[in-house]
C-alpha cells in the first residue's frame, strides 16, 4: 500500500487521513462488539458445564479444578465469568440472543452497572435518588459513566467502612469453611466468590475515594 501526502492509496485511489481513521474506527467498533459477545459466549459455555455437572464426567471435583486443569483459567476469572453470565441472564437476556443490537458495556468491568441495577430494585428508594440512579444506569449502559460520578453518589449514603470490612471478612471466612465441606453445591461457592469479589471491589472504591479526597485537600 503506497502512501502519499494526501493519505494512503488503496486500490490505486488515495484516501485522506480522516477517511482512513474512519475506516479503522469502524473496524475497531466491530471488533469490540465481537469481543463482548465472545465474552458472553465463553461465560455461557462455562455456565453450561457448571449447571450440567459436566466437569464431574471428566473426573474433576468442582468447576475450579476443571477450569484450572482443562482451560488454564484461574478461580477469580472463572467466577467472574459465571457471575456475570448469571446476572446478564436475569437482567439483560437480550444480550444473549442472536443479532444483538445496541451497545454492550465492558463485561470485564461491569460491577458499577450491577450495583446500580441492584439498588434500583429497592422499593423504598427515595424518588430523587431513583432518578439519579436511572440516569447513571443509562450512562453505564452507554459506556459513558465515570466512576467518580458514581463514587460521589455512593458517598452521599455514607456507608460504614468498618461494617463493609467486617462483612467482607465474614464472607471470606464462610467461603474458606464452605470450601472444606464435602458435597456442597458448586453454586453456593460460585455465589460466595461473587459476593466476595463485589465486596472487595466496593472496598477498593471507598479506599480510593478517601485517598483522592485526602490528596485533594492537601493540594
Amino acid at each position: 500500500m503506497a502512501a502519499s501526502k494526501t493519505g494512503v492509496k488503496k486500490s490505486g485511489k488515495a484516501i485522506s487521513p480522516a477517511q482512513e481513521a474512519l475506516q479503522v474506527t469502524f473496524v475497531l467498533k466491530g471488533n469490540l462488539k465481537r469481543a463482548q459477545l465472545l465474552y458472553l459466549f465463553i461465560a455461557k459455555g462455562l455456565a453450561d458445564v457448571r449447571d450440567r455437572n459436566l466437569y464431574a464426567a471428566l473426573g474433576h471435583k468442582d468447576m475450579a479444578d476443571y477450569a484450572h486443569q482443562r482451560l488454564d483459567l484461574g478461580r477469580s476469572s472463572l467466577y467472574n465469568y459465571l457471575h456475570i453470565f448469571d446476572w446478564v441472564k436475569q437482567a439483560h437476556p437480550e444480550w444473549l440472543g442472536k443479532n444483538v443490537k445496541g451497545h454492550i458495556p465492558d463485561l470485564s468491568d461491569i460491577a458499577d452497572l450491577m450495583w446500580i441495577e441492584n439498588a434500583l430494585e429497592g422499593k423504598s428508594l427515595d424518588p430523587a435518588k431513583r432518578t439519579a440512579l436511572e440516569a447513571h444506569q443509562k450512562q453505564a449502559l452507554a459506556g459513558t459513566l465515570r466512576r467518580s460520578e458514581l463514587r460521589a453518589f455512593k458517598q452521599e449514603e455514607k456507608p460504614s467502612k468498618d461494617a463493609l470490612a467486617e462483612v467482607l471478612a465474614t464472607l471470606q471466612a464462610l467461603r474458606k469453611k464452605a470450601g472444606k465441606v464435602a458435597g456442597i453445591p458448586p453454586e453456593v461457592l460460585t455465589h460466595l466468590d461473587a459476593a466476595i469479589n463485589l465486596a472487595t471491589h466496593e472496598k477498593a472504591i471507598k479506599v480510593a475515594g478517601i485517598r483522592f479526597m485526602t490528596s485533594s485537600s492537601a493540594a
